[in-house]
């Protein structure tokens, strides 16, 4: 056959169609064939919204695809699920959904041609699982014995909840783990240094989890002798403090523990006991041996100090390392100073304006933890007579931080005198002033023991033969249980007017002791078991500036 002679029957475009014609008829009955394998089988995502690729057949023209989705459920606490299948046609080589948290979705695709013909589904099969769920990590009950953690050292152990767990690491270590019963553990070795840890867990797709957590000694025995004492945090002889907890207490104490705190411990018919305790500590107990109550019969004077504090201090006895002679904190019109060992430390007071504190008038001091933040404020009467001033200690100053208004009291007379109960027995620190016309105002706390609130007086405590402007000090001086009022009457003397229970006072007072048989004007006083023989005491200021105790004595 001539070619030229057939060609030249056809024109160009005629034949540019034929040509066109063949090759889309030898593409679609041409097979196609299987897509490209998925490379990565398991994906774990995290998102709003999710897209799936594939590569196209290598030979055939593709139409369109079918994309066999398989969602699966599973149903929390068991092996069991659910799960169904979705076909959804697509136009091009990707597919987009939105995935749900807690659902798995798994992927096969197929290629349809334009008569129809279909490839074999995908030989691989993806799987998504979507997880945006953090894991849960906890470390079980752990105590290090004290003695050591024995020659093959010690193993934390834990639990996590997270079937698509990654990894546990603590301080960055990682843990063995368990997947079938999901728990972890690390070995901490012999020498344990630190008490505090990181634990971390993570998934993944990505979800973390981090928590501190620290390890503790045994627990410290603590208990008082006679058991069943009432333990307070932070107090002095004349305000117990914060409560803490009754005793007996299991104290878990953390394994780098290096502190002191003050603390006391009442008990009825035993005179109340304020020490210092420190840790680390030896042994696993701490016991408060408590001492019978006693009355003293007689008291034997001695002067502690001849140093020169100014005239009509206040005292406030500072006495938490158990040792003589007493740390005695003095406030009067010349400042403040602490008294130990016959050295005389004057404290930098400074008022809200930074200028230094007016003290002219006098002053009346009480040392406490007014914001249970386990640091002593000081107290301190204003000389302008219209509310307490409150300090904080911040580098070696004592700043005023605030307030304590004094509402609905007669003032004016002189410093004014004060002091912390808890009135009501609610754990809370209530306050106690007395006022020109000789009676005790009680502001109760409405607030917390955390952040006081005083209201306005509730309650006014008359004494009857109480001098005008008198100290007065809150003490058990009978071992009952209930809070006593001691204060100096009309012709000097130190009194005790009972509680007879329920903040109801005896009629007449009892006499304690006459400082005049010592040719002493007390102008300030306060009580309390100083050297520790169950016996009361008492501390002594003259208007002159003197410093007297009177130890008491059977």
């Amino acid at each position: 056959m001539d070619i030229k002679k057939v060609i030249g029957f056809f024109s160009f475009w005629q034949l540019l169609r034929i040509v066109a014609l063949a090759v889309i008829l030898f593409a679609i009955w041409s097979p196609i064939r299987e897509l490209m394998a998925i490379k990565k089988s398991v994906v774990f995502f995290c998102g709003n919204s999710a897209t799936l690729t594939w590569d196209p057949p290598s030979e055939g023209i593709v139409d369109h695809y079918i994309v066999k989705m398989v969602t699966t459920k599973p149903l929390k606490g068991s092996e069991n699920y659910v799960s169904w299948a979705n076909y959804i046609s697509v136009s091009t080589n990707k597919f987009t959904w939105s995935p749900a948290d807690g659902y798995n979705y798994s992927f096969r695709v197929r290629a349809v041609g334009p008569n129809g013909e279909m490839s074999d589904y995908s030989e691989d099969e993806l799987l998504v699982i979507c997880d945006c769920t953090a894991p849960e990590v906890n470390v079980n009950a752990l105590v290090v014995n004290r003695g050591g953690t024995g020659s093959d050292g010690m193993t934390l152990k834990g639990v996590y909840d997270d079937s698509n767990i990654a990894y546990v690491e603590l301080n960055n270590k990682k843990a063995n783990l368990d997947l079938l019963n999901q728990h972890w553990q690390v070995g901490l070795g012999t020498s344990i240094s630190d008490s505090e840890y990181v634990l971390s867990a993570y998934d993944y797709a990505g979800n973390t989890a981090t928590k501190k957590i620290e390890i503790l000694n045994e627990p410290i025995d603590i208990d008082s002798n006679p058991s069943g004492g009432k333990l307070y945090l932070m107090g002095s002889p004349e305000y117990p403090g914060r409560y803490f907890t009754n005793l007996p207490y299991k104290l878990p104490v953390r394994l780098k523990t290096s502190w002191s705190i003050p603390v006391t411990i009442k008990l009825a018919g035993m005179m109340t006991a304020t020490e210092m305790v420190s840790f680390p500590v030896q042994g696993d107990q701490i016991l408060f041996e408590l001492k019978p109550f006693k009355r003293p019969s007689d008291f034997a004077i001695e002067e502690i100090s001849t140093i020169d504090i100014g005239s009509e201090p206040d005292l406030f006895v500072v006495n938490f390392d158990n040792d003589l002679p007493l740390e005695i904190l003095a406030c009067s019109k010349d400042g403040v100073s602490i008294i130990d060992s016959g050295l005389v430390l004057k404290l930098d007071l400074r008022d809200v304006k930074g200028e230094p504190f007016d003290m002219s008038q006098g002053c009346e001091a009480f040392v406490i933890d007014y914001d249970d933040d386990l640091r002593y404020e000081l107290v301190l009467s204003q000389s302008d007579g219209k509310g307490l001033a409150l300090f904080e200690l911040k580098d070696q100053l004592w700043e005023q931080s605030g307030v304590i208004g004094l509402e609905g009291v007669t003032v004016g007379c002189g410093p004014v005198k004060f002091a912390f109960q808890d009135w009501n027995n609610d754990d809370n620190k209530d306050l106690i002033v007395a006022d020109c016309d000789g009676a005790l105002n009680v502001f109760l706390n409405i607030g917390s023991d955390l952040a006081p609130s005083f209201g306005g007086v509730s309650q006014k405590i008359l004494l009857a033969g109480r001098a005008k402007n008198a100290p007065f000090v809150f003490f058990d001086w009978d071992g009952d249980g209930d809070v006593d009022i001691l204060s100096l009457d009309e012709n000097g003397n130190i009194d005790e007017w009972e509680n007879l229970g329920g903040w109801d006072f005896s009629d007449s007072p009892t006499v304690i002791v006459a400082p005049s048989v010592w040719g002493l004007e007390v102008y300030s006083f306060k009580c309390g078991d100083f050297n520790s023989d169950g016996l009361p005491d008492l501390v002594l200021s003259t208007r002159e500036g003197g410093l007297f105790v009177a130890w008491g004595g059977e």
